[in-house]
């Protein structure tokens, strides 16, 4: 059980820090935390959740990473703790 929380820290954390680097938020929340295991989650193929893997591919940690930011950015955005950013 501890090797999977190791690799969801390595597919999870690094897109949390990058996207509340990015964005100028001052916390990280709960719901950042809950919609970055839903972008992990979501990153999953079809082709992946058929064979039961619970985690994408290990090639593709750099853009589960950047999916990661996303979607802390924007719930930052969206609860107006993106110093950084202003919405246009």
């Amino acid at each position: 059980l501890s090797h999977l929380h190791n690799v969801s820290d390595m597919f999870v954390f690094p897109g949390i820090g990058l996207g509340v680097t990015l964005c100028g938020a001052k916390t990280v929340t709960d719901r950042m935390l809950y919609v970055a295991a839903e972008a992990l989650a979501n990153y999953l193929t079809e082709d992946e959740l058929s064979q039961g893997k619970v985690f994408p591919d290990l090639s593709t940690i750099r853009d589960v990473s950047k999916k990661v930011a996303i979607a802390v950015i924007e719930e930052a955005i969206r609860t107006g703790q993106a110093s950084r950013l202003d919405e246009k």
